[in-house]
């Protein structure tokens, strides 16, 4: 015992182990012992099975810190031992609960260490080095896992010539395919962790497994293949191979290094960081980087890929880091380097991986050309993409075809949802096209909440497009919406067949359909640069920019998706269009900015209609009206997957809203029409159920004469009834609206009562209003009840005098609201009106409304029966109406002015005469 190693158990006999524990042999210890053999038929180390009655095996036994090795001075390769160590049990009575820790073990023909079929259950394999100083001829397989459970094979060593795995490659000279595994797992009631184990300085002429599972549940995490720190920490191989292959079972593959592997041969076919061929794989959290291609072959098409699944079903591929992927080869051939490929597997899932510097180099041209692909779908039995982020195209050479995703299924469906996709670089000559997803078989796929930006750029006579597809079958707004389209020119946003138009106006002809319309949104990225939008988009960070503006071109613009509950951080998704839209792209975020402008088409002019667009999509237009005098211009913000600011809680509306200010401008009317985008619906019931609220400073308020066009997804307002804007947004005219569209509310002092007055241009349900008084602004008590219109599409004008008002007041204050409401006992209030006693804002002549659009009221303090006559007078001096009335009683009287429908909007007068004298008072008409 101690820190060295000084006893040395030596066996130079052919077939015969050195040491060997049977018959129940528990607790015994060897340490730091030189063990050598040159056993070619066992192992060095031997534990067999038992013959005693009753027998338990050879349990809790430890082989710590020792040196396992073929013999001193041996000079034939045929002299080294085929195993290392090795147990086989009896029958039902196995080896348990030993330790093979510490040791080095070097020089063995076949199997660093071989755990049989029973070889028991629960061995602690761990910080032990396995190299090679002597090539052998044979396959190597370092463990051997065929028999037992809960194997814990933890901090061990594999490569190189030495114990820190430097010096010369581990190899071997066999040409068998593969001729090197690390660990090999095949055993289907084997349960066992991989952990936190090194694997480099690796040669293979032929093909490398370092981790390989055919049965079982294994656990693969937290450990480094290749890519480590050292100058040695590489992978060489040559033919097919996976560093981790799984070919049945059940395995998880979680938090693992793979790096700095080459495929170096003349001949074959792909090397891959994980090869999934059956079973059910999750693997998470990977990082797989610098895979490359170095062949000098000029006649074979190479692959290489970051992960490649053929097989099995269940699998979940997420959060894996996946990038330098690289083919470059001298010849004229197809060689290809993928992020993902997926040829075959039932319910696969790839979600939230990051994939970029995927590329290659080659003397082909036109269908010869290297391609490279972030993600590739050959898929029948459906996959599913999402969240994913995608930036290849740098460094790509000549004539590179370029594919963020390619989807080449010949039948089924595949989801593709929520993914940012970004394509660089440039193609050097040739007509090869770019794209961010591509479909050219005939299976179908769904495409929501996707960014498609192609920045790439040719020499060449091939175009660079956002999409494109062989077929038109399946592409509509129900399979293939609300994604962001970025690209250098918007003649070329998705391509469709040979011979099909690719011009905006077929693109959108293409996303639309009855009951339905297009949601996509498109840019030319030259507005939307790459740097204003991405993190960073060398290192494949295709997060967003939330402090520019530019981050509105994705901000609550997608559509709530059940299949998509988090984003690429993991961070929760709305799952439903009640709870808000989502953000388009891989990621969710809150921007500190406000919304660009939406672009107007001209001017503001009276009689005719402006409209304004952003991102390709109409959000807004406005019909001027004849009279007044038009603002100069209009401000359009259009903020989507935003409550609009000061909503009452209860009330249904939209996850969006409009700022809409204008700039000088008096005595206008317009009418507007807005979006109704079923992914900013919220609680709002529908498109067909939309109508406009608006804003203004005091209240929201319904406009009830909005509608809505469930076909565009629009809601407008009649023509020309609309003089103030504010900030807007949808409601629902029947499920909880927004309140009753108060036109105003007014308390004014007529000696010694306070006479209040409102009026309403909608109403919804609505029972009535409590008029509730306050001496503080506080605190408001009851003062009366006036029953509402219940249902209204016209002026309403209401009033309650509150007689001798301040009589029994402490002060001289009184503020007013209005409770209103509804028939199901749900309220709204109105602002709050303040009052003073003062003898200067006492008024003997009141008109209500102001503005008015088909009548109003004059109210007068005037004796019973004395005459009025009031007159409504244009600009130019022209009586327009008239009424002389006589009053009913002493004190305060009320005389409406109607019928004025036809006169048009602007200003006027009323001309009040009773009493011997005359008040002129200012009106305005909508």
């Amino acid at each position: 015992a101690g820190s060295g190693r000084y006893l040395r158990i030596r066996n130079r006999l052919q077939n015969g182990f050195t040491i060997n524990l049977q018959n129940d042999a528990i607790r015994d210890t060897i340490t730091f012992c030189h063990i050598e053999s040159v056993n070619n038929t066992v192992g060095t180390i031997t534990f067999l099975g038992t013959n005693v009655g009753g027998g338990i095996g050879n349990d809790s036994n430890g082989i710590t810190n020792c040196i396992i090795r073929d013999t001193l001075g041996t000079v034939a390769t045929s002299n080294i031992p085929n195993t290392g160590f090795f147990s086989q049990g009896t029958a039902g009575i196995g080896n348990d609960y030993n330790t093979f820790a510490n040791n080095e073990i070097f020089n063995f023909g076949f199997n660093g260490m071989n755990l049989s079929t029973t070889a028991g259950d629960f061995w602690n394999i761990s910080n032990n080095s396995f190299y090679q100083t002597i090539a052998k001829a044979n396959v190597l397989t370092v463990f051997q896992i065929d028999g037992g459970t809960g194997h814990n094979i933890t901090g061990n060593n594999l490569g190189g010539s030495s114990a820190n795995r430097s010096g010369t490659a581990f190899t071997t000279t066999s040409t068998s395919i593969p001729n090197i595994i690390g660990v090999r797992i095949n055993n289907a009631l084997t349960t066992a962790l991989i952990n936190n184990n090194t694997f480099s300085n690796i040669a293979s002429g032929r093909s490398v497994n370092l981790v390989t599972v055919s049965a079982g549940t294994v656990n693969i995490n937290n450990n480094t293949f290749g890519g480590a720190a050292q100058p040695y920490d590489t992978i060489q191989n040559g033919y097919d191979n996976g560093i981790i292959t799984v070919t049945g079972g059940t395995v998880n593959i979680h938090n693992n290094l793979i790096g700095n592997v080459s495929y170096y041969n003349n001949s074959g076919d792909r090397t891959s960081g994980i090869t999934i061929q059956g079973g059910t794989v999750v693997a998470t959290g990977n990082t797989i980087r610098d895979l490359r291609s170095n062949s000098s072959g000029t006649a074979f098409t190479f692959l290489v890929n970051g992960i490649q699944i053929s097989g099995g079903t269940n699998h979940v591929m997420e959060s894996n880091t996946i990038y330098n992927i690289v083919n470059t080869n001298p010849g004229v051939a197809a060689y290809t380097a993928t992020g993902i490929t997926m040829s075959s597997g039932t319910n696969v899932i790839l979600q939230r991986n990051r994939i970029y510097n995927v590329w290659g180099s080659g003397a082909g041209n036109g269908t010869t050309s290297n391609q490279v692909y972030g993600i590739y779908v050959a898929n029948n039995l459906g996959t599913t993409v999402r969240n994913n982020q995608i930036s290849i195209g740098n460094n790509t050479i000549g004539e590179t075809r370029v594919y963020g995703i390619q989807d080449v299924s010949a039948s089924g469906t595949n989801l593709y949802y929520n993914n940012s996709i970004f394509v660089n670089g440039n193609t050097n000559a040739g007509a090869n096209n770019s794209y961010c997803l591509h479909r050219t078989g005939l299976g179908n796929i769904m495409s929501f909440n996707n960014i498609f930006y192609n920045k790439r750029t040719t020499s060449g006579t091939g175009f660079n497009f956002a999409t494109g597809s062989n077929s038109l079958t399946g592409i509509t707004p129900a399979t293939t919406n609300y994604n962001l389209y970025l690209v250098n020119d918007t003649s070329r946003l998705a391509e469709g067949p040979i011979g099909f138009s690719n011009s905006i106006s077929v693109f959108n002809t293409l996303y639309s359909g009855a009951n339905t319309y297009p949601s996509n949104w498109y840019s030319l990225n030259n507005a939307v640069p790459a740097q204003t939008l991405f993190t960073d988009t060398l290192s494949g960070n295709l997060g967003i920019v939330t402090t520019n503006e530019n981050s509105w071109y994705v901000h609550g613009k997608g559509l709530a998706l059940a299949a998509v509950t988090n984003d690429y951080n993991n961070a929760a998704r709305s799952i439903a269009i009640s709870t808000g839209s989502t953000d388009i792209g891989s990621v969710e975020f809150i921007t500190s900015t406000i919304p660009p402008s939406a672009t107007a088409s001209a001017a503001p002019a009276t009689n005719t209609t402006t409209t304004y667009t952003f991102a390709g999509r109409q959000v807004a237009s406005i019909t001027w009206g004849v009279a007044g005098t038009v603002p100069s211009a209009i401000n359009v913000q259009y903020y989507t997957g935003t409550n609009a600011p000061n909503l009452i809680a209860s009330s249904t509306r939209f996850n969006a809203y409009y700022n809409i200010t204008p700039t000088g401008g008096t005595g206008f009317t317009y009418g507007i029409n807005l979006i109704s985008d079923s992914a900013t619906l919220g609680t709002v019931s529908g498109n067909n159920a939309s109508r406009i609220a608006r804003y203004t400073g005091t209240t929201w308020n319904l406009i009830s004469n909005s509608a809505s066009n469930g076909v565009l997804g629009t809601m407008q307002t009649s023509a020309n009834t609309q003089n103030v804007f504010g900030n807007f947004t949808g409601t629902d005219n029947s499920n909880n609206p927004l309140p009753v569209d108060f036109i105003s509310f007014k308390a004014n002092l007529v000696n010694k009562d306070v006479l209040l007055t409102w009026a309403t241009a909608s109403e919804t349900n609505n029972k009535g209003f409590d008029v509730e008084r306050s001496e503080d602004g506080t605190n408001f008590k009851w003062i009366g009840f006036v029953k509402g219109a219940n249902n209204s599409n016209s002026v309403q004008t209401y009033n309650l005098k509150n007689a001798n008002a301040f009589e029994l007041v402490q002060g001289n204050t009184l503020f007013y609201r209005l409770k209103q409401i509804d028939n199901d006992g749900a309220f709204t209030y109105s602002t709050v009106e303040m009052i003073n006693l003062d003898e200067n804002s006492i008024q003997e002549i009141s008109l209500f409304p102001n503005p008015f659009t088909s009548n109003y009221l004059v109210c007068v303090i005037a004796a019973q029966n004395e005459t009025i006559s009031v007159e409504t007078i244009d600009l130019q001096g022209k009586i327009v109406a008239s009424k002389i009335s006589n009053m009913n009683v002493d004190g305060l009287n009320t005389i409406e002015i109607d019928n004025l429908d036809q006169l048009q909007a602007g200003v006027y007068f009323a001309r009040i005469t009773y009493n011997g004298s005359t008040q002129v008072k200012k009106l305005v008409k909508n």
